[in-house]
């Protein structure tokens, strides 16, 4: 066999098995598992760790800028979420009772995003000494919910009115989420006023 035939017939055999590569590759690809098959849930809700269906992000996003109160005892995924909402005035704690202090000193706040999984004081409990204390702001809470948790925390956020989203916190959803709360707090304008105005 010459040396050309050698190199042509080598060619030919590296671009099939190129192209068989890409084929596997793509075939792979369309059949894999979804990594997140619906962007409101995230894998720990597909697996039905966390009760019923979250409803779709609205898309809504919020053009003022707001006072968010974070609270999340994991450090590093506090400051994820507070680069994600940068655009507003973070403060950020990380417990249950930093949290209750905080709101002790100011409670002033737009929105609370709030971890259901923490040592010590959970979010469970946290969402219950907020509707006893700052009774205002229970309707302002978001809550953030990292794979299995426990069945009180499942009961919380199954409620009709109860905005949780799944960690890792995507901004899409997670600004939808706080731009709901937001709109949800505003005072209803009587038609009657509203016209006359």
């Amino acid at each position: 066999m010459s040396l050309v035939t050698t190199l042509v017939l080598a060619t030919v055999l590296v671009g099939l098995a190129l192209v068989a590569i890409g084929v596997a590759a793509r075939g792979a690809r369309d059949t894999a598992r979804d990594p997140d098959p619906d962007p409101a849930l995230g894998d720990a809700e597909a697996d039905g760790e966390l009760g019923p269906a979250h409803r779709e992000p609205s898309r809504r996003f919020v053009k003022e800028r707001l006072r968010i109160l974070i609270i999340d005892d994991e450090p590093l995924v506090g400051r994820m979420i507070a680069r994600l909402m940068q655009a507003h005035e973070v403060i950020t704690v990380t417990s249950g009772d930093a949290a209750l202090a905080a709101l002790a000193d100011d409670d002033k706040l737009d929105v609370v995003l709030c971890d259901l999984i923490m040592p010590e004081l959970s979010g469970v409990k946290l969402a219950e000494a907020i509707a006893e204390r700052h009774p205002h702001l229970r309707s302002r809470m978001i809550f953030l919910a990292g794979g299995a948790v426990s069945p009180e925390a499942k009961q919380l956020i199954a409620g009709p009115d109860a905005r949780w989203i799944t960690k890792p916190a995507r901004y899409a959803q997670l600004a939808s989420c706080v731009a709901e709360v937001v709109e949800a707090a505003r005072p209803i304008v009587p038609r009657a006023a509203s016209a006359a105005s």
